[in-house]
C-alpha cells in the first residue's frame, strides 16, 4: 500500500498469516497494553480496516490495521514480515471509543 486509503486485505477468503515480532517490543506492548504481540494471532484479517501509516519515517513501511480479536475491535500496527504470509507486528492494542465508532461508519 502506498496510500492512506483504507484497504481491506481479503473479502470472503480465510487467511492464515504467520505472526513474527521482537521480543522487547512485546514486552513494551505488555506494560503500556496489557497485551501481547502473540494476541495478534487471533486478529481476524477478514474484518480488517488498513491504511499505511506514514506518521514517522521508520525506515520500514508500516500498516495500521483496525480489527477484531474475539468480539472486541483492536489497533495492529504492522511491518512486512520475513515472507509472503507473514506480518511483523508492532503494537498491538484495543480501539478506543473514537476508533470504533470510525470502524462502525465505515462498515
Amino acid at each position: 500500500m502506498h496510500d492512506n486509503s483504507l484497504r481491506r486485505r481479503a473479502s470472503g477468503c480465510t487467511i492464515s498469516i504467520e505472526i513474527e515480532f521482537d521480543p522487547a517490543k512485546d514486552r513494551v506492548a505488555r506494560k503500556r497494553h496489557g497485551l501481547s504481540l502473540r494476541s495478534a494471532a487471533a486478529f481476524d484479517w477478514k474484518t480488517a480496516l488498513e491504511r499505511e501509516d506514514d506518521r514517522f519515517d521508520d525506515g520500514e513501511v508500516r500498516v495500521v490495521a483496525l480489527g477484531f480479536i474475539g468480539d472486541r475491535l483492536h489497533v495492529l500496527l504492522f511491518a512486512e514480515g520475513s515472507h509472503d504470509h507473514a506480518v511483523c507486528a508492532v503494537s498491538l492494542r484495543r480501539a478506543e471509543k473514537h476508533e470504533v465508532r470510525f470502524d462502525r461508519d465505515h462498515r
